[in-house]
């Protein structure tokens, strides 16, 4: 790789490399946004995975390098270990700008910046300290010790990093003492994408929707249990991965199975398309507090789409449901009062409709990945020696 000029990392050097070793290679958030906009900037852009699924060469002009040659099986162990000398062997040679996605990859950012003194921007997705503290199957007390120790690790990377990237403000209010370069790029929809919008009142199908992962913790379940309460025509269509085969269980041995409408793991076009025949978007995820300080990004696509919404009522959500007036919050445990919330939309066209323009419009002014583009534009124009 070419040298970096004496006071700017990107002078006169067109490459980005971008770096993960968990998520999918076409992740909406790593590729779709991130490296679609950076490519309109830089000429090259690659995307470095552990997939195994071998190299590619996109039809968006992004190179994909595949460093799983061997096809090893890619377990969260290896992830930690194997694959991170893969990378300090990849790129521990010249003089390397990284842009990593994972916490998983802490080992090797260490590595390659203490003994090799490679430069890397570091984007972090969640509060990994907070999650580490709820998750139920590591140990109490070892959670502690881990979640105090990760904390120590990642504050000394983010020390060193060439510059931070974080998808919350809130995340980015914890690291600014540490690193004079960081940004908050958070996940908004994207206006080319989502650019059309059924009118609300033109849609016939009744139905209240949930997109995304499927846990104990989503409250997609309370949700399935509120159904008691429907209106005898509404149907719950619910899209999205299965965390553990107990989730799948749970979910199609529930006695209001029949009501529900599961359609898998479904594609971004898709997705689109079932926003825009539905009513009424929830996200009624339980009080942890990695999701109290979350911006989820359905609740964005949901507006996009002009979906009022049903969401738990957390303190930040509930003040943006109140000062936009998109929805409704309520109790995610108390399923009498989802379900009045989600009938109340349905039945109330009128003041839903009112809701669903007042979503519309927010996307198109504010809330859209256009806007964050600018700001991962200058983020990279700041990175500095």
């Amino acid at each position: 790789m070419q040298n970096f000029g004496p006071k700017n990392l990107l002078v006169d050097f067109m490459e980005i490399t971008v770096l993960t070793s968990a998520h999918f290679r076409y992740d909406v958030r790593i590729y779709h946004k991130e490296l679609v906009s950076l490519k309109k900037k830089y000429n090259s852009v690659k995307l470095i995975v552990l997939d195994g699924k071998g190299n590619e060469f996109t039809k968006d002009g992004i190179e994909i390098i595949d460093l799983n040659w061997k096809r090893k099986s890619v377990s969260r162990l290896n992830r930690f270990t194997l694959f991170q000398f893969w990378i300090v062997k990849h790129f521990r040679k010249g003089n390397n700008l990284i842009h990593f996605h994972d916490s998983e990859c802490f080992l090797s950012m260490v590595i390659l910046k203490v003994f090799f003194k490679q430069n890397f921007i570091y984007d972090i997705h969640e509060n990994l300290v907070e999650d580490i503290k709820s998750k139920t199957y590591i140990p109490k007390l070892f959670r502690r010790f881990l979640s105090f120790g990760t904390r120590i690790v990642e504050n000394y990377i983010v020390s060193k990093a060439s510059g931070v990237i974080t998808a919350t403000p809130y995340l980015s209010s914890k690291f600014v003492g540490l690193n004079r370069n960081v940004e908050s790029i958070i996940n908004y929809p994207e206006l080319e994408i989502f650019k059309n919008c059924s009118k609300y009142n033109s849609r016939e199908k009744k139905n209240v929707v949930y997109v995304g992962v499927i846990n104990e913790i989503r409250g997609v379940f309370e949700v399935m249990d509120s159904i008691d309460n429907f209106p005898r025509d509404l149907r719950f269509s619910v899209a999205g991965p299965f965390t553990s085969d107990k989730v799948r269980n749970t979910f199609f041995s529930h006695r209001n199975i029949e009501r529900v409408d599961y359609l898998g793991v479904i594609g971004r076009s898709q997705i689109h398309e079932l926003l825009n025949n539905s009513l009424c978007g929830v996200l009624t995820g339980y009080p942890v507090k990695n999701a109290l300080d979350s911006l989820p990004i359905k609740l964005y696509e949901y507006l996009a789409c002009g979906l009022p919404v049903v969401i738990s009522d957390y303190p930040k959500w509930r003040e943006f449901i109140e000062s936009y007036k998109v929805g409704y919050t309520v109790d995610c445990f108390n399923t009498k009062e989802v379900s009045k919330r989600i009938t109340e939309v349905i039945t109330n066209r009128e003041k839903s409709k009112q809701m669903s323009r007042s979503g519309r419009l927010l996307f198109e002014t504010k809330f859209n990945w256009e806007d964050q583009e600018d700001k991962l534009f200058k983020f990279y124009e700041n990175i500095i020696e």
